[in-house]
């Protein structure tokens, strides 16, 4: 939840700032934003710990070949 809420934050500013946004507008997309990051951040972690363990499995399966030749 800290990156979505992290992410939602710089949208927020951004709206602000930059595109010349009203802070109401801006609260809501933001919130909108926060609540899209929270699913997209945890498919993320997800895909990156299992894309590590599958690197890991790869390599003990190499270590384990390469030591019966």
């Amino acid at each position: 939840m800290g990156r979505a809420f992290f992410g939602a934050a710089i949208f927020f500013i951004l709206l602000i700032l930059i595109f010349k946004q009203g802070v109401p507008q801006s609260l809501g997309l933001s919130a909108a934003m926060f609540l899209i990051y929270i699913p997209m951040s945890m498919a993320l972690d997800r895909f990156m710990y299992r894309r590590r363990l599958r690197n890991q499995m790869r390599e003990r399966e190499e270590r384990k070949t390469g030591a019966k030749r």
